[in-house]
């Protein structure tokens, strides 16, 4: 199985860091293969840009294809051929960090294609 891993954490001796190199580990053991991004080391951007926003009207393969950034497509390509996820975060106020909510607004979108199968009872919106 491949996994797409995340960490959101801004210091690399953080709990969140050990968790996230202990899951990797055990999964990489467990013969899977891991994709891994530490979004605060590549200096991930969260904010989505005018072009990234999905306007009605648009097609989500219009959308998609306006993002022009790199890393964007990098991120996107390594979900899109992932068969699970691992994402290591704080909960900081109640939420993750907003480098983590602003990777999923910028990488999660309508229309991205993906490896995964949503299960039979998902409901309407779920993945589909």
């Amino acid at each position: 199985m491949h996994i797409f891993s995340v960490v959101a954490h801004p210091r690399s001796n953080s709990f969140c860091h050990a968790i996230s190199d202990a899951a990797q580990s055990a999964l990489a053991t467990a013969g899977h293969t891991v994709e891994h991004h530490d979004l605060y080391a590549e200096g991930f951007d969260p904010c989505l840009t005018p072009d990234e926003a999905y306007t009605i009207g648009d097609t989500f393969e219009a959308t998609l294809a306006r993002a022009a950034d790199p890393v964007l497509k990098r991120h996107r390509e390594g979900v899109g051929k992932a068969q699970g996820l691992l994402v290591v975060h704080p909960n900081w106020w109640g939420k993750p960090p907003a480098i983590l909510a602003g990777w999923m607004d910028r990488i999660l979108v309508p229309g991205l294609p993906t490896a995964w199968k949503p299960p039979t009872d998902c409901p309407k919106g779920c993945w589909r």
